[in-house]
Order: structure tokens, then sequence, then C-alpha cells
């Protein structure tokens, strides 16, 4: 695993981060923008892996004075820190309310129709999507926390801006910038996405697949949901004392919602084999007699004869069906206080899984072309998310 900057650019997202921004047409209009992850840090789309990054926000409106305000429309403009990633920046859609998006030079243009608002009247919550633009290494808002998504909006209503009477009074709030979105999370063992209502697949390193360089790797496959959620994945590595690995990996994955139904939340973790420890183990092997030095050897050459079976040490790899994982629920309310528990094989292989812990529905050793193992492999179901310990 390589060295971890999710510290870092947590803690620039964090520093970046402000209250929700409110403008107001003098107690006509309210409107609250706010980015959907929290902290506001996204991962990037990386076309070398196929990682797709999603960006969004939350938008809340309301009319708040004493009258009907007529053809309400919320504008916005997004845009990215560093212009040379804006080709890669698009606008994905918008959940709630349908809303038209247009692209200029630097800038998605975003045009939402409300239409009337009577006093008092509140807008249904409504979310804006965007994919995550691909890193251009090039000079400008390269170090961590200085490239973002940036999204300034403002709502306009009756005559909008064309009127006689047309003022930040009358017609239309102020411009105002919500807080950025920092585009980060580069490193392989950190990745921080929206994740659409249609699902998705999120993982880190190379399509989740763990290699001699970064020696585990997690993948998580989200099904379809009812509405958004978010994506988080942090893997750690700790010194350990487990007779089955060298480093004891945990992969914290952080999904909000409940997957009660199949194909569940389903992960797959890898572990390359340079982090398996060896064993020395005694085993049985053919052996033949060899008349010339009236030893038995471990060869089946024709010139011997009289075989039995002989027992020599080797060392290998601890087998895959050793090594111990472990899962520790998220906090909740129904669970203040979850207990650390070992993960076995699911009761059918297919599920489900029992309740409150996940279950192993696959554990594979990949091969190489010469049929040596490269790496071990976890498949994973569940009902909700957690924090996964091999060791």
């Amino acid at each position: 695993m390589r060295t971890l900057k999710s510290t870092a650019l947590i803690a620039a997202a964090l520093a970046a981060l402000a209250a929700p921004a409110f403008a107001g047409v003098e107690g006509s209009i309210s409107v609250a923008v706010k980015p959907i992850l929290d902290p506001a840090v996204a991962t990037y789309t990386d076309p070398a892996t196929g990682f797709q990054g999603t960006v969004g926000y939350q938008v809340d409106l309301q009319s708040a004075g004493k009258n009907t305000s007529n053809s309400v429309r919320f504008t916005a403009q997004a845009n990215v820190t560093d212009a040379a990633e804006f080709g890669t920046f698009e606008f994905v859609s918008s959940e709630g309310l349908n809303c038209s998006a247009t692209s200029g030079p630097v800038f998605i243009n975003l045009d939402c129709a409300i239409g009337t608002l009577t006093s008092g009247q509140v807008v249904p919550t409504f979310y804006l999507f965007f994919k995550s633009p691909v890193f251009v290494p090039n000079g400008t808002a390269d170090d961590a926390g200085t490239d973002a998504v940036n999204f300034n909006y403002q709502v306009f209503y009756a005559e909008g801006g064309n009127g006689p009477k047309s003022t930040p009074k009358n017609g239309f709030t102020t411009l105002t910038a919500a807080t950025p979105v920092v585009l980060g999370t580069r490193n392989p063992q950190v990745v921080r996405s929206v994740v659409l209502a249609t699902g998705g697949t999120f993982f880190t390193g190379d399509q989740g697949i763990a290699v001699p360089t970064d020696e585990h790797a997690t993948k998580s496959v989200v099904p379809a949901l009812t509405a958004h959620t978010t994506a988080e994945i942090i893997e750690t590595g700790l010194a350990c004392s487990s007779p089955n690995v060298v480093t004891c990996y945990t992969s914290k994955i952080t999904i909000p919602g409940s997957f009660p139904v199949a194909p569940y939340l389903t992960s797959r973790i890898t572990q390359a084999i340079q982090n398996i420890r060896t064993q020395t183990v005694t085993v049985t092997v053919p052996c033949y007699y060899d008349d010339d030095d009236d030893k038995y050897r471990t060869s089946s050459t024709s010139s011997y004869s009289y075989p039995k079976t002989c027992t020599k040490t080797t060392t290998q790899r601890v087998p895959i069906e050793q090594v111990v994982v472990t899962y520790l629920a998220d906090v909740t309310a129904a669970n203040p206080n979850p207990t650390e528990q070992i993960v076995g094989l699911c009761s059918p292989l297919a599920g489900p899984p029992p309740v409150g812990v996940p279950c192993i529905t696959d554990r594979t050793v990949v091969n190489d072309s010469l049929g040596k193992p490269i790496r071990y492999e976890w498949t994973f179901i569940s009902f909700q998310n957690g924090r996964f310990t091999i060791n």
C-alpha cells in the first residue's frame, strides 16, 4: 500500500468548508446550496483505471415573502479551477427537479424551472450531479487541496433581470458561490464519490486489484437505489503479529443506506501474495526406490521401483482458508456499541448474509500463467457497510 495522503486532503477540504450559502431577495426567496459529500472532497475520474467519480450539490429553496412569486428559476454556473480539465467535466443529471444544461468555453450553465411559489412554499430538495474531471498535471492547481469544482448560483423570478424594477431586491438573488468540492484522493487508498440512484462500482487502485506495489485493494458494487447516496473507501495498514499476513490491512467502506435484497452490497478485497506469510509444513508425496543409491526418492523415473508414500518438509504460503477476516459494523442508533466479528462463509453461498454481519460468497487464489499464486481474493455480501480487516 502506498503512503496515504487522505489526511492532508480531508484537512484541506475541512478548511474550505463553510456554512451552507444562503441568498435572499429581501425576504422573498431564500436558497441554500451545499455539496452532497461531507467533507467536500471527491475523487478524480481516472480513465487509466476506469474509475468514474461524481460530484453533487444539494439545493433547498423557499418562498419566504408574503406574496406569490412567478416564473421562479434556479440557475447556476459550474467550472473547474484548472480550466484544462473542463473538457472532461460534465453535467450528468438532476434528481428531484428537471434541469437543462449547456456548456460554454469554461462553464456549465444550468437552468432549473420551478414555476410559481406561494408565500412560504418550500420547494422539495433537489440535487445536481456532475462527472468529476480527469486530473491534468500542468502546473495549475496540481497540489493537494488546490483543485476544485466551483459552483455559483442565482435565483430569478417574476421579471427576472429584464423588467424596469428588476434589482437584487425585486427579481433575482445575488450571485452566490457554494462551498467548492475539492478534487483529490488520487492516492489509490482513498476513494470518495457521490453514488447515483442507478448504483455504481467504486474501487481503490486499478480496478480494485492488488499488485506488489499496492498490495491491498478494495472494490464495492452498489446496486440500484431509490435515491442517490455517497461512497467512501479508506484503506489503512497496521503492523501486526498475525501468523497469516505481514501487514494487517483494513478497508473502511462507508456507503450510507440499506441493501436488504439481492444482489446486496457486494465488496471484494484482494491482497498481493507478498503480504501472505509463509509457513513450514510436512506434506505427503509419492516416492520410489532408487536401486543405485539404495534410497527412496520423490521421483517417478522409470528406473525406480517399489512406489510408496513419503513425507517431506516444505515452505508454502498460508492457505487462504486460514486467513482470518473480521468485520466491525458502523455505529448506529440501533447498534451503538458494535463488536468485531469473524466473517464466515455464506450459507448458502448465494446469500442472504446473516443480519448484522457480512459473509463470504467466494475466496479465490489467483495464479499467473505459470500456475504460481499472485494474489488472494475475498468476495463479501452484506446489508450495510463497515470495516473489514484481513489478519
